[in-house]
C-alpha cells in the first residue's frame, strides 16, 4: 500500500514512458482507494504533473506565471553598464541605454557581476579574511519590478513568457549541492522524532510550492537562516526561501507525499532521512482511510 518513485535518468518522462496511459490511470485509482504514493525530486514531478491531476501541489517552474519567484540579483541595468549583460539573461532596450550611460562611470572600478554568494549565521565565521565578492545591497524584489528595466518601450508589464525567462535565469543559478535550514510543522506526523528545524540538502533546480488544503511538513527558512553550508547564490536563496520541501495531501481515501530533493542522498543527512522513514512506515496507518470489510 506505498509506491515510492525515486528520481531517475531519464526523469518523470521515463516513468511517463514506462507506465503509460493507462499505468499512471490506474496509479491514479489506486491512490484514491488508499495508497500512498511518495515522491522524490525528479519522482515528484511524475506525481506533481498537472496533466495527473493527483495533486495540488507544484514545482516551481510549473507556476511561473501565477506564482513569480522573488529576484534578488543585480540590476539589468548595472549588467549592461558593465558590458556584461548576459549576466541577467536579458538585455536593456536602446531606448533605455541613456540613462545607463552615466551609470557606467559611477562606482568606478566595482564590478556588479562579481556578486558574494549567500552566507548564513553558522558559515560567515568560516569566510573571515576569504574574498568573497560584493555583496548585493538591498533585498529581493517582486518579478515583475526587476523584469521593468528590461520592457521594450510601449510596455508597462510583462508579457506571457517574460517571467518564465527571467526564470530560466534564475533556476541556472540554483545550487549543485548546498545544505539548507528547513522549518518543520511540529503537528505533521510527518515530522515525529525530530526538532523544529533540521537540516536537509538540495541539489535540484526547483523547491515546491503548496497552499492549504495541501500541509506542508518541512519548509525552507527565511533568507536570513536558510544557508547552513555549500555554495548558494543570492538569486538562488529569494527563489527557495519560504517554499516547500516536503508536503503531504490527502487524495480521495489515500495521499501523496512529496519531496523537493531526495532526503535521504547519498544518506548524509539523518534528519532528512527520517522523514521519508516516517512517510513510508507511519503513512499507512496516519494517513489514509480503509473500509473495514464487516
Amino acid at each position: 500500500n506505498v509506491l515510492v518513485f525515486p528520481p531517475v535518468f531519464g526523469g518523470a518522462g521515463l516513468y511517463r514512458q514506462v507506465l503509460g496511459e493507462s499505468g499512471l490511470q490506474n496509479l491514479r485509482r489506486w491512490v484514491e482507494a488508499g495508497g500512498t504514493a511518495i515522491g522524490l525530486a525528479g519522482g515528484a514531478r511524475l506525481l506533481a504533473d498537472p496533466a495527473l491531476e493527483l495533486t495540488r501541489t507544484r514545482f516551481r517552474d510549473q507556476v511561473v506565471e501565477e506564482y513569480p519567484s522573488p529576484v534578488w540579483s543585480i540590476p539589468a541595468r548595472s549588467a549592461e553598464a558593465a558590458g556584461r549583460p548576459s549576466a541577467t539573461g536579458w538585455r536593456v532596450p536602446a531606448e533605455a541605454k541613456e540613462g545607463t550611460k552615466s551609470a557606467d562611470r559611477s562606482g568606478a572600478g566595482a564590478d556588479p557581476c562579481d556578486v558574494a554568494p549567500l552566507l548564513g549565521p553558522g558559515a560567515r565565521f568560516f569566510a573571515v579574511g576569504h574574498e568573497q565578492g560584493t555583496a548585493l545591497a538591498g533585498g529581493p524584489q517582486a518579478m515583475d519590478a526587476w523584469l521593468a528595466d528590461v520592457l521594450p518601450a510601449g510596455r508597462q508589464a510583462p508579457e506571457e513568457g517574460d517571467r518564465r525567462g527571467a526564470d530560466a535565469r534564475l533556476r541556472r543559478m540554483m545550487p549543485q549541492g548546498a545544505l539548507l535550514r528547513a522549518e518543520l510543522d511540529g503537528e505533521n506526523w510527518l515530522t515525529w522524532g525530530l526538532p523544529a528545524e533540521i537540516t536537509v540538502w538540495f541539489g535540484s533546480s526547483d523547491p515546491l510550492i503548496a497552499a492549504p488544503p495541501v500541509a506542508v511538513a518541512a519548509g525552507f527558512a527565511d533568507l536570513e537562516r536558510l544557508h547552513l553550508g555549500g555554495l548558494l547564490w543570492p538569486e538562488a536563496a529569494a527563489r527557495l526561501a519560504h517554499t516547500a520541501y516536503a508536503t503531504r495531501e490527502a487524495v480521495g481515501r489515500g495521499q501523496v507525499i512529496l519531496f523537493a530533493e531526495h532526503p535521504g542522498y547519498r544518506r548524509w543527512v539523518v534528519e532528512s532521512e527520517r522523514l521519508l522513514a516516517n512517510a513510508i512506515l507511519l503513512g499507512p496507518g496516519l494517513g489514509t482511510r480503509w473500509s473495514a470489510p464487516w
